[in-house]
Formats: C-alpha cells, sequence, structure tokens
C-alpha cells in the first residue's frame, strides 16, 4: 500500500511537471537546430515560469489538465515552426511584435513550398520528433486527467496570472531594470562576449526568455520631466556659425580595434615602430583622443553613435540599435549624419570587412545609398579575415571611379585585426618584442595583436599618401571603434598583467580602457586649432559636419552646441574640455539638466517620432 501511494504522489507529481518538460524540450529542439551557444539558468527558469503562467490561464478557463498540455504543446508546436522558417526566411528569429512577418505570411509560405523547402529538410526530422514528444505527453495527461472543478481557485488562479503577465509585459523603467538584472544579467554584460544578432540573443538566453528580452529592450519609458515645447525652445535657439571646411568627400576608415599599443611604453617594447605613421601623421592633422562607448566589441554602438550623434547612455546594458532599434515601424523618421550628408549631394557607401551583425537593413535605413561586403578570397585575406591593405585597395578604386559631380561619404570597417588574437594568426610577422618582463603566453597575444595594428597603421599612410594627390578637397578620418579584447590561449586577460591599465587611480584605468584616437587628415587647408582634443564618439562626426559648408537640420547644429560642456561621455565617466575626468555623479548642475536634455531630444527623435 505504501508503494502504491508512493507512486500515486510520483504520478501526481510528473503530470503537474509536464509544462517544465514542455519548456525544456522547445528550448533543446531550439538549440539543437540554430546551434548551440550558451544557457543562462535564470533564463531557462523565466521560460519555464512563463509557461506556468500561460498553463494557469488556461486551466483556469477549460479545467481539464489535457486539453490544457494539448493546447501548450499545439501552440509551442506552431511558434517552433513559425520560428525556424522565418530564420530561414531572413536569418533572424520571431518576436512578440512581429507585424511585418505576419503580414508577409502568404508570401512566406509560398516561398516555403518553392524555395525554402529544400533548406527546411534537414529540420524535418527534428520537428517529426518533437511531435511525437508532445503526442506521447498529451497521451499522458489523458490517461492521467485531472480536472480542476473549484470555481474560486480558477477565479483567482487565472486573476493573478492575468496581473503577473500584465506587470511582465507593460513595465516601467524600474521593473524593466529589475527584469534585466534578473533574467539577463545585465549587470554582467561585456562588450567582448555578447551577442551580435537577435538570434545568437536568443541562443544565448532560451526562446521565450529571448521573444521577452527583445520585447523589453525595445520598450522605452518617456523620460522624467519630458517636455515637447521646451526641446522645442532649444531647437530653435539654435543660431547659424561660420562654416569653414567646405564640401570635401569624407572618407572614414573604421579601423576594427585599432589602438596606439606603442602607449604601453617600456613595458612591452616592439621592433620596429609599430605605430610609426600614426605618430608622423599627428604633425599632418589633428589627433582626437575618443571615449568609446564599448570596450573589446559591440562595434555597431560605437558606428551608431557615430552616425546619428545620439548617445549609447541612454539605451539598457546590452541593447544593439543597429539589430533593434532599426526593426521599429517608422524608423526611416530618425536623423542621421548620413541623411545629412545625402541631402547635401553627397553620395553615401559603407562598406564591411565582415558583418557580424546582420546589418544591411539598417545601415540602409540609416540613409546609405550603397551597401557591401567584401569577399573573402584567398587574396583578399591575412589572418583569418580581409585585410586592410584589400579595404585600403577598395577605398582608392571608389575614389577613381567616383563621378565629379558628386561627392563622396565612404563608411570603410576593417576585420583583420578582429580576435582572437594567437600567434598563429599570422604566418609571418614584420614585427618583434624586443623587451618585456611578461611571459611567453601573454607576448604571444600581444604579438599577433601588434601586427594587425601595424599593418592598419602602414595602410593609413598609404592611404593619406594617396588623398595628398587627389584631384577634389578629401578628408580622411582614421579611427579606432575600441579597444581590443586580448585573450590569451591560457586564458589570461592581458590587461590584467599590464601596468598601464592597473595605475592606483580607478578611474584613469577606466578610461584607458575605453580611450581611442580618431585622426583627422585633409588634402587642402584646414586650421585645426579650434578642434576639441577629447570628444565621445557620438560628437565626433557631428563636430566634423557642423564645420561643413552644408545645410543641417537643427538637431545636429543643437548637438554642436553640447561639445562645449560635455565633449566626452559614456555610462563610465566624463571629460570636461581640458581633458580632466570626472564620475558621472560629479557633473555639476548645469551638465546634468544639458545630460538630461540630451537624453529628451534623443528620445524625441529616434524613440517618440519613430512609434
Amino acid at each position: 500500500m505504501e508503494k502504491e501511494e508512493k507512486q500515486n504522489i510520483m504520478q501526481e507529481i510528473f503530470i503537474y511537471l509536464l509544462p517544465m518538460w514542455i519548456a525544456i524540450v522547445i528550448e533543446i529542439l531550439f538549440k539543437l537546430n540554430n546551434g548551440y551557444l550558451g544557457l543562462t539558468t535564470n533564463s531557462l527558469i523565466f521560460s519555464i515560469f512563463l509557461i506556468y503562467i500561460i498553463y494557469g490561464i488556461l486551466i483556469s478557463i477549460f479545467k481539464k489538465n489535457s486539453t490544457t498540455i494539448k493546447i501548450i504543446c499545439v501552440i509551442s508546436y506552431i511558434l517552433l515552426l513559425i520560428n525556424q522558417i522565418k530564420i530561414l526566411y531572413c536569418g533572424e528569429p520571431i518576436t512578440f511584435t512581429d507585424i511585418n512577418f505576419l503580414q508577409n505570411a502568404s508570401e512566406i509560405a509560398g516561398l516555403t513550398f518553392s524555395t525554402i523547402v529544400k533548406r527546411f529538410l534537414p529540420y524535418i526530422i527534428s520537428f517529426i520528433i518533437l511531435a511525437i514528444i508532445f503526442v506521447i505527453l498529451i497521451k499522458y495527461a489523458k490517461e492521467n486527467e485531472k480536472i480542476l472543478n473549484n470555481k474560486k481557485a480558477r477565479i483567482i488562479i487565472v486573476f493573478f496570472s492575468i496581473i503577473i503577465l500584465f506587470i511582465l509585459f507593460y513595465p516601467n523603467e524600474y521593473t524593466k531594470n529589475i527584469y534585466l538584472k534578473t533574467v539577463f544579467e545585465s549587470d554582467k554584460y561585456k562588450d567582448y562576449d555578447s551577442y551580435t544578432t537577435t538570434l545568437s540573443y536568443y541562443q544565448n538566453y532560451t526562446l521565450l526568455s529571448g521573444m521577452w528580452g527583445d520585447l523589453l529592450n525595445n520598450n522605452f519609458c518617456e523620460p522624467e520631466n519630458y517636455n515637447e515645447k521646451e526641446l522645442a525652445k532649444n531647437l530653435e535657439k539654435v543660431e547659424e556659425r561660420s562654416k569653414k571646411w567646405g564640401q570635401p568627400n569624407i572618407i572614414l576608415v573604421f579601423s576594427e580595434a585599432f589602438w596606439d599599443i606603442e602607449q604601453l611604453g617600456k613595458e612591452v617594447e616592439f621592433e620596429p615602430s609599430v605605430t610609426s605613421n600614426l605618430e608622423n601623421l599627428k604633425n599632418h592633422g589633428k589627433i582626437i583622443d575618443l571615449l568609446s562607448c564599448s570596450y573589446g566589441g559591440m562595434s555597431e554602438n560605437v558606428s551608431f553613435e557615430l552616425l546619428t550623434g545620439a548617445s549609447m547612455n541612454y539605451f539598457p546594458n546590452g541593447y544593439i540599435p543597429i539589430m533593434s532599434l532599426y526593426k521599429r515601424k517608422n524608423i526611416e523618421k530618425a536623423p542621421s549624419i548620413v541623411k545629412e550628408l545625402n541631402k547635401n549631394g553627397y553620395k553615401s557607401k559603407i562598406a564591411f570587412g565582415r558583418d557580424y551583425y546582420n546589418s544591411k537593413n539598417a545601415f540602409l535605413k540609416l540613409g546609405f545609398n550603397e551597401y557591401k561586403e567584401f569577399e573573402e578570397t584567398q587574396k583578399s585575406i591575412k589572418g583569418n579575415f580581409i585585410s586592410d591593405s584589400f579595404v585600403t585597395t577598395e577605398i582608392i578604386e571608389e575614389l577613381e571611379n567616383k563621378e565629379e559631380e558628386n561627392k563622396l561619404f565612404y563608411l570603410a570597417e576593417t576585420i583583420q585585426n578582429h580576435m582572437p588574437f594567437t600567434i598563429e594568426k599570422y604566418d609571418e610577422y614584420d614585427i618583434k618584442i624586443k623587451n618585456t618582463s611578461l611571459d611567453k603566453d601573454i607576448q604571444d597575444t600581444l604579438l599577433a595583436y601588434a601586427q594587425g595594428v601595424y599593418d592598419a597603421d602602414k595602410q593609413l599612410n598609404r592611404l593619406y599618401e594617396y588623398i595628398k594627390q587627389y584631384k577634389e578637397p578629401t578628408i580622411l578620418i582614421f579611427l579606432g571603434d575600441h579597444l581590443p579584447y586580448l585573450y590569451t590561449k591560457e586564458g589570461k586577460d592581458c590587461m590584467e598583467y599590464l601596468n598601464y591599465f592597473n595605475t592606483e587611480y580607478e578611474l584613469e584605468n577606466t578610461y584607458r580602457k575605453y580611450n581611442t584616437q580618431a585622426l583627422i587628415l585633409s588634402n587642402y587647408e584646414i586650421d585645426y586649432s579650434e578642434v576639441p582634443d577629447y570628444l565621445s564618439c557620438d560628437l565626433l562626426l557631428t563636430y566634423i559636419t557642423n564645420q561643413m559648408d552644408i545645410k543641417l537640420q537643427n538637431y545636429y547644429k543643437w548637438l554642436y552646441t553640447t561639445i562645449e560642456q560635455l565633449p566626452a561621455v559614456n555610462k563610465n565617466l566624463f571629460l570636461n574640455s581640458k581633458g580632466n575626468k570626472y564620475a558621472l555623479s560629479q557633473m555639476n548642475e548645469s551638465q546634468k539638466e544639458l545630460y538630461k536634455l540630451k537624453n529628451n531630444m534623443q528620445y524625441k527623435f529616434f524613440l517618440q517620432n519613430t512609434k
């Protein structure tokens, strides 16, 4: 009798664990079909919790456990099927707000049975297995039927379940931050070890949690004391200023992880000099110390700041505008430097060594006339990626073939110096470490990185030499997007072993992790004397375009006026015009007001206007 009682208890437990098994099966199939990346315990627990909330609502309505399990299995199966079809269709998973996908359902259905059917064949077996598992679970629930007849209990369950769903899916700024910290561990988020697409985000946080997280990240609350009339007044006050730089072509080389490694000094000495050209060219143009919004990765957050004048400071940790913001319904209304140049007769083009972010759609919406991803061939690759030499050749050919009547804005994002930095990255090295006390494991990593910097520095000089002889006025902007994440074969973070990044001043250490350089050069006379020594990435192109003889909308004229008080700010610190460093909490009242006003402006132009 006791044995039979135990079996009944175990059977009872298993029946009520069915929603959990369904949630786990969903995640296993999703990950197996799309390449396993990782799993956070909190997000899996939330996925299970979400299934139980749905289970509570359904069993309160239908009373029967078997009916509830059947509905959940059918919905889950359809969700996984549609999700997989969408991934095959456009490379991205389904979201809670995927209206466009539903609107194109008939078109996608046609594609499924014609062009996509062959690509879907590898997944058929997994979906057959899934169907079998769900049938077994439904049959088991039917054979061990549980009925919730208590009317009061059903009302309480459905009431509290709906309340919980409302709290989860309609958060305020406070609860949203709590969710991001607990379920998605946003405080532990690292730029160099994160997702670059919605699909990889889902792979890291599970399908159900990923869908919810995507919704959270795109749910923006109106800033406190937001006032449209006040913003309009500030924009109306902006005055025209003298324009001294004319209408040059703009070549922007967005150099992957470029940083002047010679700043390490005697701590690690190279032979020959790694950045000799950069050092020499400083005397021919203007070097600006940039405060990047990123460390080790997330290049497209830096490009977003550059091209829009918007700041990552006002988005939650882990948010990638290029990946998420540019899916908004009316995002074409959002401003960008690219659109401002286009309105002034410029042709705009963006070219990638490799686009990790599936960002073609986003950059076209940012205003680029042309998007190009370079083809990887035996001739175009050095190390693991497209070489800086190949990219430079492409830039030169673009200038050679440019129509004279059109000014050109060309953004080239390099990739040669992308991590990992292992000694096997290059067959031959043009440099060597001549003096250091660091161990060989760290030396190998630094040498692999420094070779990439050396090559980028060499191509910088080659491109400038060409531009000097070019017949049209042209500006060359060369910048490093972020510092590298220098992770060795043995798992060491080189930054922890370098004195340069470990001074006795924590604020200085933080600054050095986010400090890169931007070098501005030109083939015609420019007065660089008034160019700021320090800027954050969001204000670099804003500053340059305000010096040019072009018409700009008031938003960019107004952003230019913020440079005097807050030339360089990220989420960790800010600098004044003299380069003095402060924690954000040390802003004076005037700076605080300006910081909030910038947030309100950004909300207006990028969120309020694009709903």
